[in-house]
């Protein structure tokens, strides 16, 4: 990377900004210059228009009834509805509505019109508010009827003018039906009229991208580019010892990603230099959890997420797939172990059932043997004793246990409260090694040491101590056996049962070995020859010198979040990488070899990462080349998983949301003071038998987001609803539990908005709640997709970009939604994880390996803004003008400016623009006077729509042509030239 600081955190560009609509419709202005169609880049797919019944309320009223159109509800007191001759926009007649009530709402609904699902809509009508405010509705209903979605766009008082109110929105899954409510709500006292209501169909949505390459990515959006593969890392879980060709090689399976060029790879390297001798791809697989060889030498290894058994011949070195381990049930043969059994049979332990599999290469058959124990979802630990026939397997999940199997299938519990004291009280107990008839095993990372004949030599249950996946045997020192904790080798003595650190640093944890004998003096007697998850490492027990050799082989790997830091924009990867990018070129830093990072917050210059494994917050500074330090664990605590993480920067405090640990229901909210160095932990106080995944302070109060979801291998909580969780950390105490939609399992996507409002999604649900209320204030079913049955924590992620709206992912989609209207607009289908902006407020996601950009258009800068009232004349020939929500009285005239964008305004006078060579925007205004466009060369198509001209509108020498963007004019006078047909 030549600068870590190039996506401008330090000096980003500033943007200015106009109203959201105003910034939405310079977004459209972008894509229709790329020959996109503003509602989802997608090209368009005509359909006719839905026809209403009775749309401008001309056909004669009967008994009350209204053709076409029917009151939603009762009648309320102080409200009323009726057609009327008062007023008309077209014809004779319109619909008028009075809410004199300011308790109960006016609706009226339209009959209902099919629609198309993925295709967009229009719903408009002519709308005069002479108090308050009224509004114009788009629904859609499904077959049975059920109302999936709501949206809107109000209208204020219109000072006697007739204006178009408009909404659009895309018919949802499961969508037949759509509607046009005509509405007063609650609150307001509205009171106005409607005419001439229309609905149009728009573009047809892409269909959903599966498996999708970055160029499906790229070619359903003009605005989204690749950014390539950020994380980088030498995931292999464990590394075993072999010789081809008379050189000692290790083999190695390194994690990838299944749907791309790199899955998981399979690699040979030479054991004394590193050096990678060859690289064989399992297609298909993103990586595995053990790797072992057999008695005749053949290496071993099974996948994710296919669930497949795979062999590698040393001697025709050839990687084969076997297949998956349970054929009928391909997700009950999720293997975490293995062991060699006899003649080169294979023992695998799996996931999520506990069975115990058997391959033998004799007649290349799979045996599933069941479950050693049913209560227990793991099998983590295999070693067999040749001597005796026996095999050990160590279960768990919620309650660990050591099973020693006879040969006759007779099995014997090891652990025991009595021998083995807080064993059981452990979830897992795992990697196991015999040797010299000893079983050395890691419960949690605590060391077990049992004889052959069941007596337990070593436990004391007092702490970590042991890490890796082999224990070595010296051969000078009977009795004695080296194994790793931390950085460093560590030695066992079976004749006084005790362990001491030997201080020879390691380059991983210990893999697989052999000791050798060098003929040379700085090496005497036996070395171990070790292989770790970092390459292979030579070490010296006489010398204390160890000598390490890397093997220089890496994969992308699957992106796990999108994080920011305070000098430039990160990616984590699973199961391990941190590395720096830059979102404007797309060139990636040096990944840092650890995680797997699940959160972050920015303090100051430092980076603050939520770390799976044991609730871990380390802080990193990238400046200081230095690995995080561990700031604190929350393993006393039961909690393994950081998703939710947010920093008050004015009190020093760090407020983080987790996953229980395996086995477990309870999730936690924890406060951190950097002052004290005190962490307060709240369980139930938050929510109870719920992970808290999503996490957001704001004004002195901290919002939570929870799912019904806990650990993997937890029982039913018997919890149906995620929960919405308002929380003063000064008292201690909840302010406000609230479950934005019932049988919903997960509120995700916290954030504060660019409106003031707390956002959040619960499912397929966006919603937002006003602090000053204290309520929900909008809630409907924009996303269109919610959780299925398998266990969902990290799920939508919510952003404000660089033009006011607000942008988000869902696992499956990119999409933007307008805080005004809440329009919702999909940006991509199909893909879209781990939302966040960069510095420039541009749209980053990710999929699988690849994080993208979506470049969000630029909030205007307004060299001449114009609200509000202004008498005379308007004219500029330089720069950017801005004329919005404002009432002229004279003419408008540019000639040579850079932009000109004229929203929401009512202006008497002529309209003039000439020489245009930016953005050219005419939306939503009343126009009076005549309207010319003529000789602008601008970047887009000028967009003229959704006015109402009451005069001539001609367009002429325009290149490109203008368009209405789907919003077609009113105009009582001729129109001319280009735009004679807007």
């Amino acid at each position: 990377m030549t600068s870590r600081h190039a996506n401008g955190h330090h000096g980003p560009r500033r943007r200015g900004r106009l109203t959201a609509r105003a910034a939405a419709l310079l977004g459209a202005t972008a894509l229709l210059a790329s020959g996109a169609v503003p509602a989802s880049g997608a090209p368009v797919a005509t359909a006719a228009d839905p026809v209403l019944a009775n749309p401008s309320f001309e056909e004669p009223v009967t008994d009350g009834v209204i053709p076409g159109w029917q009151l939603v509800g009762s009648a309320r007191p102080d409200t009323s509805y009726a057609v009327t001759e008062d007023a008309a926009h077209e014809g004779t007649h319109s619909l008028s509505i009075t809410d004199d009530s300011g308790v109960y709402g006016v609706a009226i609904e339209s009959d209902p019109f099919d629609v198309e699902v993925r295709r967009a809509y229009t719903a408009a009508a002519m709308t005069r508010v002479d108090r308050d405010q009224l509004a114009v509705y788009l629904r859609f209903y499904d077959a049975e009827g059920t109302r999936l979605t709501n949206v809107a766009t109000p209208q204020g008082e219109t000072g006697g003018a007739w204006t178009t109110t408009s909404i659009t929105a895309t018919a949802p899954e499961g969508a037949v039906t759509g509607t046009v409510l005509l509405y007063s709500a609650t609150t307001p006292r509205g009171a106005g009229y409607f005419d001439t209501v229309t609905v149009t169909a728009g573009a047809l949505e892409p269909p959903r991208l599966t498996d999708p390459t970055p160029a499906d990515v790229v070619a359903q959006n003009p605005a989204i580019s690749h950014l390539g593969t950020p994380v980088t890392s030498k995931i292999t879980t464990n590394a075993v010892f072999g010789e081809e060709d008379g050189t000692a090689v290790t083999y190695g399976v390194y994690r990838g990603h299944p749907d791309t060029d790199h899955p998981a790879t399979f690699v040979v390297a030479n054991a004394d230099t590193g050096e990678v001798i060859r690289a064989l791809p399992a297609a298909g697989a993103e990586g595995t959890f053990e790797t072992r060889a057999s008695t005749d030498g053949t290496v071993y290894f099974a996948t994710t997420p296919d669930f497949h058994l795979w062999s590698y011949d040393p001697g025709t070195k050839e990687l084969r797939d076997i297949g998956p381990l349970n054929p009928e049930n391909p997700r009950d043969g999720h293997a975490f172990t293995m062991t060699a059994g006899p003649d080169g049979t294979m023992f695998i332990g799996t996931y999520p059932k506990g069975y115990l599999y058997r391959y033998d290469p004799a007649d290349d058959s799979i045996a599933n043997l069941g479950a050693v124990d049913p209560t227990q979802a793991y099998i983590k630990g295999l070693a067999y004793d040749f001597e005796r026939d026996t095999l050990y397997v160590g279960t768990g999940g919620t309650r660990a246990q050591i099973f020693k199997v006879a040969p006759d299938g007779t099995t014997t519990e090891l652990l025991s409260d009595a021998a083995t004291p807080g064993a059981m009280d452990e979830s897992f107990v795992s990697t196991f090694t015999f040797v010299d008839d000893r079983l050395f095993a890691r419960v949690s990372n605590q060391l077990l040491v049992i004889r052959a004949d069941d007596t337990v030599e070593y436990w004391k249950g007092q702490g970590n101590e042991a890490h890796g996946y082999h224990v070595a045997a010296r051969p000078d020192a009977p009795g004695t056996y080296v194994f790793t904790f931390g950085r460093t080798f560590w030695e066992y003595d079976s004749a006084t049962a005790t362990t001491r650190d030997l201080g020879i640093e390691t380059n991983g944890y210990l893999n697989d070995s052999r000791w050798v004998q060098l003929d040379d003096p700085e090496w005497p007697g036996y070395s171990l020859l070790a292989a770790t998850q970092d390459g292979t490492v030579l070490m010296n027990p006489a010398t204390g010198r160890s000598e390490p050799r890397t093997i220089d082989f890496a994969n992308p790997v699957t992106v796990q979040k999108i994080l920011t830091g305070p000098d430039s924009m990160y990616a984590s990867g699973y199961m391990v990488g941190l590395a720096p990018f830059d979102s404007v070129t797309g060139e990636a830093g040096e990944t840092l070899q650890s995680g797997q990072y699940e959160s972050s917050a920015v303090r100051g210059d430092t980076m603050l990462l939520g770390a799976y494994g044991n609730g871990r917050v380390l802080e990193y500074d990238p400046a200081a080349d230095a690995a995080p330090r561990l700031l604190f664990d929350l393993k006393a605590e039961d909690q393994d998983r950081p998703f939710g993480m947010d920093y008050d920067e004015e009190n020093d405090r760090l407020f983080v949301g987790t996953v229980a640990y395996y086995g477990s229901n309870q999730g936690a909210l924890t406060q951190y003071d950097f002052a004290t160095g005190e962490k307060s932990v709240y369980t139930t106080e938050i929510v109870t038998d719920q992970s808290v995944i999503s996490v957001l302070y704001h004004d002195g109060l901290v919002y939570a987001g929870t799912t019904v979801d806990g650990s993997l291998g937890a029982p039913p909580s018997g919890q149906t609803d995620g929960h919405f969780v308002v929380f003063d950390p000064e008292t201690g105490q909840k302010v406000h539990d609230i479950v934005p939609v019932a049988g919903d399992e997960g509120v995700t996507g916290l954030m504060a908005g660019p409106d003031g409002l707390i956002w959040g999604v619960s499912e397929d649900t966006v919603f937002t709640y006003d602090p000053a209320t204290e309520e929900i204030v909008f809630s409907e079913k924009l996303l269109r997709h919610r959780y299925g049955t398998s266990t969902v924590w990290a799920y939508a992620y919510l952003v404000t970009g660089a033009d006011g709206n607000v942008y988000g992912t869902n696992r499956f989609s990119a999409f933007r939604i307008d805080p005004a209207t809440m329009e919702y607009t999909l940006l991509v289908n199909g893909v879209g994880n781990y939302a966040n902006v960069d510095a420039n407020g541009d749209l980053l996601f990710s999929h699988g390996v690849d994080v993208y950009k979506y470049d969000v258009p630029d909030a205007l800068r307004c060299d001449q803004e114009i609200t509000g009232a202004h008498t005379g004349p308007v004219a500029v020939t330089a720069g950017t003008l801005c004329v919005t929500d404002a009432t002229v009285s004279g003419p408008i005239t540019a000639s040579g400016a850079d932009a000109v964008v004229i929203t929401d305004s009512r202006i008497t006078g002529p309209i003039h623009v000439t020489g245009t060579t930016g953005t050219l925007t005419l939306t939503g205004n009343q126009l009076t006077g005549p309207v010319a466009l003529t000789g602008n060369t601008t970047e887009a198509p000028p967009v003229v729509g959704g006015n109402t001209i009451t005069g001539a509108l001609a367009c002429t020498g325009n290149d490109p042509a203008p368009v209405d963007g789907g919003d077609p004019n009113t105009v009582t006078g001729p129109r001319a030239g280009q735009c004679a047909g807007l």
